[in-house]
């Protein structure tokens, strides 16, 4: 969410963009990619940075800079980590508070440097023995990086949302995103059964890192274990572009985890193949006017701005934002 392509995409959805470099390292190497929204019927924005290293405070300063020349309410900040965290102390605390996050808070990683006959012998017995029934059952994988892959995709995820009874994204918003990176992150895998489409996963290849963002499952041929074959050659397919980590995109946390709850059968599935759980930072706001910030709760407007766009959904934190 901090790549070339990604700013790309969120300019082709009508997003403004600014991006910010760390010029304290001497290299543009890093840099902070903000977007704004609009808050409609006003001339106010707020901002988002996900994703990105924890600025210095030179970035710090600069970003606040940007974001009050569009008068923006506040920068929406969530990390992907924080390994020096000295900014926190220069900036007064009424204007960097914690905040809602917008994205999920756990996630699972998955060392892909080990060898595949160790990361074979780490998965669950049930995983194992399900990839072997979805072999014997006459299970195959494609790659389909392609629009023909994308409708495919999107067919078995709405498929999938509406089983689940959850909101969804909009067809033109995955759609152009998948278009901005399809030449270098965005992957497609299919799982077929006689030619017919039983799962499917895009996923993003990043700096030698695997993330899967999205996927979908057909609700005919459910004992076919068509999905754990899937996701395995996936974590082959990562290994041979020598990614070094698999980012599996959220989970529950420990004390969520939980029968009953939406994410229950996803996070299980995912645990299955022998990640590490990982909390990301906590959520933080830069705020920028206060005055408005504190008097309503913005944050909310978001939110449902984003959900009645189609952009964000209500309950699976864990796709695409």
């Amino acid at each position: 969410m901090q790549s070339i392509e990604w700013e790309n995409a969120l300019n082709k959805l009508g997003m403004e963009t600014v991006r910010i470099y760390e010029k304290s390292t001497g290299s543009s190497a890093i840099s902070y990619l903000i977007h704004f929204r609009e808050i409609p019927f006003t001339n106010l924005k707020i901002g988002y940075l996900s994703r990105s290293l924890w600025p210095g405070e030179e970035s710090l300063n600069n970003i606040y800079t940007e974001a009050k020349k569009r008068e923006c309410i506040f920068i929406k900040i969530e990390p992907e980590e924080i390994t020096g965290s000295e900014s926190l102390k220069t900036v007064p605390k009424n204007y960097l508070v914690p905040g809602k996050k917008f994205l999920y808070e756990w996630t699972i990683d998955l060392d892909l440097a080990k060898s595949s006959e160790l990361l074979f012998s780490n998965l669950k017995p049930a995983t194992r023995r399900n990839i072997k029934i979805a072999q014997k059952n006459g299970i195959y994988i494609r790659e389909m990086t392609s629009l023909k892959g994308f409708e495919i995709l999107y067919k078995l995820y709405r498929e999938t949302i509406l089983k689940k009874g959850f909101s969804g994204y909009d067809y033109n918003y995955l759609k152009t995103l998948f278009l901005a990176m399809t030449e270098k992150i965005a992957y497609i895998f299919i799982a077929y059964y006689n030619n017919i489409p039983l799962a499917a996963y895009e996923i993003f290849l990043w700096n030698k890192k695997l993330y899967y963002p999205l996927g979908g499952t057909s609700k005919y041929f459910s004992s076919s274990r068509a999905s754990y074959l899937l996701m395995w050659e996936v974590i082959q397919f990562g290994k041979k572009m020598e990614a070094l980590y698999f980012d599996m995109w959220g989970c529950l946390g420990p004390d969520s985890f939980k029968e009953g709850h939406p994410w229950y059968g996803l996070t299980r599935f995912k645990l299955g193949f022998g990640g590490s759980l990982r909390h990301y930072p906590n959520s933080f706001d830069l705020v920028i006017n206060p005055e408005i910030y504190y008097k309503y709760d913005f944050i909310n407007v978001f939110i449902n701005q984003l959900k009645e766009s189609g952009i964000l959904i209500s309950d699976r934190k864990y796709n695409l934002v």
